[in-house]
């Protein structure tokens, strides 16, 4: 192993054949810079716009079947990652993949497949990755399979048919900080007999879809908008996921705001309504969505999708969604004869805001099989009474100070954090104030610039940090009576031992 770490560089004008040791000898292309590095070493990647080429493919998977441009399987320790840093000129410009001219036929395309292990990718573009199976199928950007403690910084994916960030099989404290997702749309399979057109489907800026046991995968400072299916998708995630100040628009349509895919801004759960469906012992996994802006988009906006148990919804926006603004429906069961809809049980829903629809909710209040505090919408006379305010309350409602550029670092712009900022406090809502700290936090907790993984800072699993009180609950999927005690451990960032006696 080596002693001391080694810095290199890619540049469009770079040559393969290069060593890579200075910016005027560089390579050309990320594939060879991923075929020298060790732990430690870090690859600088010049500004300017790279032309990915057919033959940049650097290996074939029979399943898909696929074709894998960038094969990032390298190995950094905790104590030294391997980066990939864009490097960013005087002007702004910052480096950009464009996957355009890959088009293999029958081939699904992945642009980066991430399969290592304490990974940085950080401060850079990828656009314009493409589809060529009429059928059903997808392409992805950046697919994480078996790939854990790896972090996305600052990266971009946007304006190509493929999804944005995708997560399969046994990957774990992967950490998604200052990303962004948009105009996404596939037009190329599934087509409509309608449109002549594909449905766009297979969309979503960022999904996370694990094995049991996988805790530690968090987005954190993200945006989506414009994915012509959904924003945010745990659809198949058997482990605790988080989504935390972050935002989701118009999803559901492409760039040109046609209607395409299924358009849900955050869809925090599920596991399809076909068939048995088979959970680990612990249920089904509680996720949380936490400080997260849902605007606009096709169908709802934060969204249970028939999950079987509870999820974490708290202090979240959710404005003029198509739809509701807040969806909690649940599946009743894990067999096929339970593959009904019913209403939402064992979710936390606190301090939530609903702002411009009547559409405010499609849970029955009158169950008593949540915990539901301090929202601005309330239960009485058997009906939602929702604390409604109006545009003027707030400190922006420009949608292009939503989708604003990003500062130097991919911090989220002012003018971003104050999109739909209340002018006045307000117990509910999206409160940004503590963004920047919940990064510095997240970062300390998961992906790959961390000396020691230990999920919760000093919270052991047997501390209780949440303590509810009732009648009976609903924990994943099963009635405990109030003298039941149960214990349950949600894995990564911000996750917390519930005590539910």
């Amino acid at each position: 192993m080596k002693a001391v770490a080694t810095d290199y560089y890619i540049s469009p004008e770079g040559n393969d054949n290069a060593n890579g040791l200075t910016a005027e000898n560089a390579m050309a292309t990320i594939g060879a810079a991923g075929k020298k590095v060790k732990a430690g070493d870090v690859v600088y990647i010049m500004p300017g716009t790279y032309i990915v080429r057919e033959s940049d493919i650097s290996k074939e998977e029979s399943s898909g079947p696929y074709k894998i441009i960038f094969d990032m399987n390298q190995k950094g320790t905790a104590d030294k990652p391997i980066r990939f840093i864009g490097l960013t000129d005087a002007d702004g410009k910052r480096p950009v993949f464009d996957l355009s001219a890959v088009k293999p036929a029958g081939y699904r395309v992945t642009a980066f497949l991430v399969s290592g292990q304490y990974l940085v990718f950080r401060n850079f573009e990828v656009t314009g990755i493409q589809v060529t199976i009429t059928g059903h199928t997808q392409s992805e950007n950046f697919r994480i399979t078996n790939g854990s403690h790896n972090t996305f910084d600052n990266i971009a994916c946007h304006d190509g048919m493929g999804i944005g960030f995708y997560l399969t099989r046994n990957s774990s404290y992967n950490l998604f900080v200052n990303c962004d997702g948009y105009n996404n749309y596939d037009p190329i399979s599934d087509v409509s007999s309608k449109t002549g057109m594909g449905s766009g489907g297979n969309n979503d800026a960022f999904g996370c879809h694990v094995n049991k046991n996988n805790p530690g995968n968090i987005f954190i400072g993200c945006r989506a908008w414009n994915n012509s299916d959904d924003g945010y998708d745990l659809i198949n995630c058997h482990s605790a996921t988080v989504f935390a100040y972050s935002f989701a628009y118009k999803n559901g349509y492409d760039a040109e705001n046609v209607s395409r895919g299924d358009g849900n801004g955050f869809k925090a759960g599920g596991y399809g309504m076909s068939g048995d469906k088979t959970l680990t012992e612990d249920g089904a996994p509680m996720h949380v969505v936490h400080n997260c802006i849902a605007v606009s988009n096709k169908s709802n906006g934060i969204y249970s999708n028939h999950h079987i148990g509870g999820i974490d919804f708290h202090d979240n926006t959710s404005y003029k969604n198509n739809r509701y603004n807040y969806s909690f429906v649940n599946r009743r069961g894990t067999a096929a004869e339970d593959a009904v809809d019913v209403d939402g049980y064992g979710h936390i829903i606190e301090r939530n805001l609903s702002v411009g629809t009547k559409h405010v909710t499609s849970l029955n209040g009158a169950d008593g099989q949540n915990t539901i505090e301090d929202n601005s919408f309330t239960w009485a006379n058997n009906l939602w009474m929702n604390n409604n305010m109006t545009d003027t309350a707030f400190e922006s409602t420009n949608i292009t100070d939503l989708k604003a550029p990003r500062e130097p670092d991919g911090t989220l712009s002012e003018k971003t954090l104050m999109f739909l900022r209340p002018k006045e406090f307000s117990v509910y809502g999206c409160d940004m104030d503590g963004y920047k700290e919940a990064v510095e936090k997240a970062k300390r907790t998961s992906g790959a610039e961390i000396n020691t993984i230990t999920g919760i800072e000093n919270i052991a699993n047997s501390n209780t940090v949440r303590t509810r009180q009732g009648q009976k609950y609903y924990l994943n999927g099963l009635k405990t009576n109030r003298n039941t005690g149960h214990r349950v451990f949600k894995n990564g960032y911000n996750g917390h031992v519930i005590i539910i006696r």
